[in-house]
């Protein structure tokens, strides 16, 4: 395999960063017509065709909405459809509550604040890694109001802890306690030293693809990723401890999918961060097609761009404009009630 395609021409003269994201880092400028911050304080980045199909994309643990850039900056993705990239509360723009738990409910208000700002009825929710759970709060607290697919990208399958095997890959439990300050023997917390925090990151942003990042990107990325605070990463593992209250959607939010919604899922056969196995939960509860990237690791946004472009277009983007207006009329349904 190799990552060199259309999303991967580098430049030596941006230190060996791949275009887009040497771009995205420069001059979005000229691309971007919208940084905003929502109600509550979430920022979004838009780009693309402003009249087409809305694709709104959710990074994963301590990332950002340059996990993106191949698609915010992927010309025939752009000339198709709207693009909306947000930072996830207490990652990149976006501000820290200093909560000690980032309950499902702050995801799924953060998401729909977005929704609402930017006027997006009918969008297709994509989320990396943890921006699958991040997504799953959305649907299981606003039921599909404004949604009209789900892509679950290298996602875990929502359970609960005692059953973190399913989803915990090696990468990602030995990142947690050097990016956290956890022990997850004792369950103390310590202060985690500046580079023990750099070093951990750049492991794991490695770990995060099979084959290696052009060095500029691995760099820029670590970086970013370096930038989330040790407690935001903390804050949202605790989602399943005490006052964090987050469901077994395994067991709740899955199997109510079924029929509901166009649903994706996709993963590499090679993911060290997220298990495989998570993504096969998922579409065994959902119902929904399962697409496993051979020799591919945990980003297959970055690391098969062509494909993953087209396994994206290939879903059904636009609803009719009459089942656009029904979803629009019941702004409060559930998800219980758009199966009843």
């Amino acid at each position: 395999m190799t990552m060199m395609n259309e999303g991967y021409k580098v430049s030596e003269a941006d230190g060996g960063l791949s275009a887009t994201l040497a771009e995205l880092l420069q001059g979005a400028a000229r691309h971007t017509r919208y940084l905003v911050k929502s109600e509550t304080g979430t920022a979004a980045y838009e780009f693309g065709k402003a009249e087409g199909p809305a694709i709104v994309l959710v990074h994963g643990w301590s990332q950002s909405h340059l996990s993106w850039h191949n698609q915010l900056l992927n010309e025939r993705l752009a000339s198709t459809c709207r693009l909306i990239a947000l930072d996830l509360r207490g990652h990149g723009n976006s501000p820290d509550n200093a909560e000690p738990a980032i309950v499902p409910r702050m995801h799924a208000t953060d998401i729909r604040a977005v929704l609402e700002q930017l006027d997006v009825a009918n969008a297709t929710l994509v989320g990396w890694s943890f921006g699958g759970l991040a997504i799953m709060d959305y649907v299981d607290t606003f039921g599909l109001d404004r949604v009209r697919n789900l892509v679950f990208l290298s996602s875990a399958a929502g359970e609960h802890p005692e059953s973190r095997n399913v989803s915990i890959g090696p990468a990602l439990d030995d990142a947690i306690s050097p990016m956290t300050g956890l022990n997850q023997t004792t369950g103390t917390v310590h202060p985690v030293a500046i580079g023990s925090n750099v070093s951990a990151t750049i492991a794991f942003t490695k770990a995060c693809t099979s084959d290696e990042l052009p060095a500029g990107d691995l760099l820029a990325l670590s970086t970013a990723a370096a930038a989330t605070p040790p407690a935001v990463r903390l804050a949202t593992l605790n989602r399943y401890g005490p006052g964090g209250g987050a469901p077994d959607y395994t067991k709740t939010l899955l199997p109510k999918l079924k029929a509901s919604c166009d649903v994706l899922i996709i993963c590499g056969s090679e993911d060290r961060v997220v298990r495989p196995e998570a993504s096969q939960r998922i579409a065994e509860l959902t119902g929904g097609r399962l697409l496993t990237y051979a020799g591919t690791g945990h980003a297959p946004m970055m690391e098969q761009v062509d494909r993953f472009y087209c396994d994206l277009l290939g879903l059904r983007l636009v609803q009719s404009q009459k089942a656009r207006a029904v979803a629009r009329a019941t702004p409060e349904r559930k998800l219980a009630a758009s199966l009843s």
